[in-house]
Formats: C-alpha cells, sequence, structure tokens
C-alpha cells in the first residue's frame, strides 16, 4: 500500500488567512491574488492547516457530509491541486501536527471544494504600505 502525501498550508508574511463561519479567506500579498474558501473547502483548509493527513482528510469529509456517490479522494485530489498550483499549501515528509477528528455533528450536504480566486483588489494588494509612507502624495504610494 502506498502511502498518500502530506500537506501543510504555506506560511508566510505574504500569505494570510482569516476564518470566518463557513469560509476562509486567503491573501496573498506579493501576487495580490485573495482567495475564498467556503464550506467543504473550508473544513479541508483547517484540517491541513491543523496538521492533518490525506486520510484523516477523507475520514473528516465521510462524518461531516452525505457523501453517498461521491469520489471524495477525486475531490479531494482536485481540489489540492488547485492550492497547489496557487502556492497555498506544501508537501511535506511528515504530518507538520497531531489533528484530532473533530466530535461528529449532523451531516451537511456536500459540496465540491473549490479555491475561488479573486483579481479585483490586485493593484491594492500588492501596494507596499509599510515602506511609501512619506510624501505628500499620501498613503499608500503606488511603486
Amino acid at each position: 500500500m502506498s502511502s498518500l502525501p502530506v500537506y501543510s498550508v504555506r506560511h508566510s508574511s505574504a500569505l494570510i488567512s482569516e476564518y470566518f463561519d463557513d469560509e476562509v479567506l486567503v491573501a496573498n500579498l506579493l501576487e495580490g491574488l485573495y482567495y475564498s474558501l467556503r464550506f467543504t473547502a473550508t473544513d479541508v483548509w483547517k484540517a491541513l492547516d491543523s496538521g492533518a493527513t490525506m486520510h484523516q482528510i477523507e475520514s473528516l469529509i465521510h462524518q461531516q457530509y452525505y457523501t453517498e456517490g461521491v469520489d471524495v479522494p477525486a475531490s479531494l485530489n482536485n481540489f489540492i491541486q488547485q492550492l497547489q498550483t496557487h502556492q497555498l499549501i506544501v508537501e511535506t515528509a511528515t504530518a507538520p501536527g497531531a489533528f484530532i477528528l473533530p466530535p461528529a455533528t449532523p451531516k451537511k450536504p456536500f459540496v465540491e471544494p473549490d479555491l475561488t480566486v479573486h483579481d479585483d483588489m490586485q493593484d491594492l494588494l500588492a501596494l507596499d504600505p509599510i515602506h511609501d509612507v512619506d510624501g505628500e502624495e499620501g498613503w499608500p504610494v503606488r511603486k
């Protein structure tokens, strides 16, 4: 039996995330992009951020969602590919933390995990407000 790869959320000063009820917003300040993860994607992101393995994430999805007729591994692989393409996660040699499967809750409808990319604030996010606060032009100042 081959082991599944292990992933973790990429932590850097240019990549920030904020949790809301059923959504995670992630901003890449270098690229000027921000991402929205909702519903199932939020649970996968939180699990990755907590050090879960792919087996644990699959168990979490089956526990939290109605998955009859759903190819959970394929759904997770597609989502993981999206996260990797945007360099939001990294593959690691070992699980980075001790993820504990949360207590069972009433199951929710399964929603295909998806990464929504937003570039409508790209110009604003790419500004460097820390270093460009001097001058009459105000703040922030475009380089």
